[in-house]
């Protein structure tokens, strides 16, 4: 029977590997090995804010929803995804569709 380190282990070399972050005039540009429907990998900002820092996406996602039609600013789905960036500390800006995190200070990178 496989070790549950030995899982452990494996996941954080594969997850790890293949997450690359790069230097951009706001921060930090992150790519992860997830990616969204057209095969494209999913990437994040850690943008530097008010002496902290800060996680957003490009605005993108939420750009894509409404544009296919799923109303998500109003009725269940727009409860739910409040709820889920609610439970996460992140809101989602109206104005530039980015999903956008609390900030936070430099010490709790990599452990929000």
């Amino acid at each position: 029977m496989i070790k549950s380190e030995n899982i452990a282990n494996q996941l954080c070399s594969t997850f790890c590997e293949e997450i690359s972050v790069n230097p951009v005039p706001v921060g930090y540009a992150i790519s992860t090995p997830f990616k969204d429907q057209s095969g494209d990998r999913i990437g994040f900002f850690l943008v530097e804010s008010g002496g902290g820092y800060r996680v957003e996406d490009d605005g993108e996602y939420i750009a894509k929803l409404i544009a296919s039609g799923i109303a998500i600013d109003h009725g269940q789905r727009a409860d739910i995804l409040e709820t889920i960036l609610r439970d996460a500390k992140a809101y989602w800006d109206k104005d530039s569709y980015e999903i956008k995190s609390q900030g936070f200070s430099e010490d709790q990178v990599g452990s929000q």
